[in-house]
């Protein structure tokens, strides 16, 4: 807001989430089929809070247009909506707090509220489709369970759509915190270790620096 880059901006902070489908059904997130039908169409579906005032979810219908709009480029990958560019707002209600994915301390895990974007192969724009691969919980892509992720991951799964050189890689979120609590783990004790080392290293400097003094003030009273 304060750099202006966007001309609409909505009039406060929100949760945006980005869910698929299967997503929604396993949350039991009801939205109607002719949604789901749509983007899978290329529509890009907003789920917005029955919470937002009128005015308010005018100013993010402005904003999401504003900021999702592309103009197609011909090494994109194409999709329906890169064609077109379609957007459908609904309106929602849902009780239950939802999960956040979020990875950052200060942040919330579960929120009530948050706008929904439903997600499909035909729905994304340049940026999405060629971002799917990611390091963290923001990941596009997460498998129900493991059996799940076999299933979808195998070599010839993955040669229909010419993926089988990618060397797709997927972990469960239970080893992917515990490689984030083993490295924090690890730069503790590296920190530690820097710590105790300085400390260390100024006791054995005022070690050198008394005994030097020592001599230089014994021979001072022994000439005297």
């Amino acid at each position: 807001r304060e750099q202006a880059i966007y001309e609409n901006v909505p009039e406060k902070a929100f949760w945006y989430m980005t869910f698929s489908p299967n997503y929604l059904k396993n949350i039991h997130l009801n939205v109607a089929q002719q949604y789901i039908d749509n983007a899978e169409s290329g529509t890009k579906v907003f789920l917005i809070p029955d919470s937002y005032t009128k005015q308010q979810k005018e100013k993010f219908e402005q904003w999401i247009k504003e900021s999702e709009s592309t103009e197609r480029n011909e090494n994109d990958i194409p999709t329906a909506y890169n064609q077109e560019n379609r957007f459908k707002f609904i309106t929602y209600h849902f009780q239950q707090k939802i999960f956040s994915w979020n990875n950052t301390p200060n942040d919330e895990v579960m929120v009530k509220d948050p706008i929904i974007y439903i997600i499909t192969p035909e729905n994304m724009n340049y940026l999405q489709s060629e971002s799917l691969r990611s390091n963290d919980l923001n990941s596009y892509i997460k498998f129900k369970d493991r059996k799940t992720a076999e299933n979808y991951t195998t070599k010839s799964y993955l040669e229909q759509y010419h993926l089988a050189d990618n060397e797709l890689k997927f972990v469960p979120i239970q080893v992917f915190i515990d490689g984030l609590q083993k490295d924090l783990a690890e730069t503790i004790v590296w920190f530690g270790s820097f710590i105790v080392g300085a400390l260390l290293l100024s006791i054995l400097l005022l070690i050198s620096l008394a005994y030097v003094y020592r001599l230089t003030h014994y021979e001072r009273l022994y000439i005297s």
